[in-house]
């Protein structure tokens, strides 16, 4: 048990494989690498110094962390990037009020955590959720999603937005491949490539964007039928030829509302196209 303000410096429990419970109610500040740790054996091979095996088709390294199954961060104002990184045992997580920013990697890969509350978190960093056991997620005070904030968290199948999210980076949900329901979508100004790749998305509403990029806007991109690339340029530029749908390189046919678009909004809707995918490196 650590009292009041607790301190919890970078890699405190570093390579604690064996720590099973710890009282983090009273903590202040959760530091980088606190809980996570490193491959168990450590050998060199020719494309780094690690252990490595293959999951979802990168290389990454077999962390040992700590098996840590719940946590109450309830009086925290910081946790540090990968601070839980490769915690699989985690499964619910009690933050407060305190915490606006998630850090990089901060609970990538934690595959059992399946509760925590995030409706005050206004930042969430790069892979910060990444490989999670999430199935629905309040993100209403969000203004930043990072990159790949959330990729493949195959059970994610809800996420609800605030009005006043800024910026769906690059990546964020994709290869969230239950993903069927997302709130509030249409009051997002940019939302960034593959933002939304390979979903169950079956249908979108992006009247709001001022800058929807390269296949995070095509409507085959957002089901997860195929990564064509448009953005609103492209768009006008399809349906000022003729009937809305274009074979132009990347960008592939989709149902255009012309008036949305020619005002800089869209409204699609339907499935096309086929083509690459992209993934975090959760390393």
């Amino acid at each position: 048990t650590l009292g009041e303000g607790a301190y919890i410096g970078d890699r405190a429990f570093y390579n604690a494989q064996s720590l099973e419970s710890i009282d983090l109610s009273g903590a202040k500040h959760i530091g980088a690498y606190a809980f996570s740790g490193d491959s168990e054996a450590l050998v060199l091979v020719s494309a780094g110094g690690y252990q490595a095996y293959v999951k979802n088709g990168y290389y990454v390294p077999e962390y040992i962390s700590a098996k840590l199954k719940t946590v109450d961060l309830s009086s925290a104002s910081y946790i540090g990037e990968r601070a839980f990184h490769y915690c699989t045992e985690l499964q619910s997580v009690t933050l407060g009020e305190g915490i606006k920013s998630i850090s990089t990697y901060a609970f990538a890969n934690c595959s059992a955590l399946k509760n925590i509350n995030l409706d005050k978190v206004e930042y969430f960093g790069e892979c910060a959720f990444a490989e999670t056991g999430l199935v629905s997620v309040d993100l209403s005070a969000a203004k930043v999603i990072d990159k790949y904030a959330f990729t493949y968290s195959t059970a994610l199948k809800s996420v609800k937005l605030g009005v006043g999210c800024e910026q769906i980076l690059e990546g964020a949900f994709a290869d969230c491949l239950a993903l069927a329901n997302v709130e509030n979508l249409r009051f997002i100004p940019v939302i960034d490539k593959y933002a939304f790749a390979y979903t169950d998305i079956n249908s979108f509403d992006l009247t709001g964007a001022e800058g929807v990029y390269r296949a995070a806007a095509n409507v085959a991109a957002l089901h997860g039928k195929g990564a064509a690339a448009v953005n609103i340029a492209a768009l006008i530029e399809a349906v000022t030829a003729g009937d809305g749908a274009a074979g132009h390189g990347d960008f592939a046919a989709a149902q255009v509302d012309r008036a949305a678009v020619f005002s800089g909004r869209a409204v699609l809707d339907g499935t096309v196209g086929h083509g690459e995918s992209t993934g975090c490196h959760v390393n």
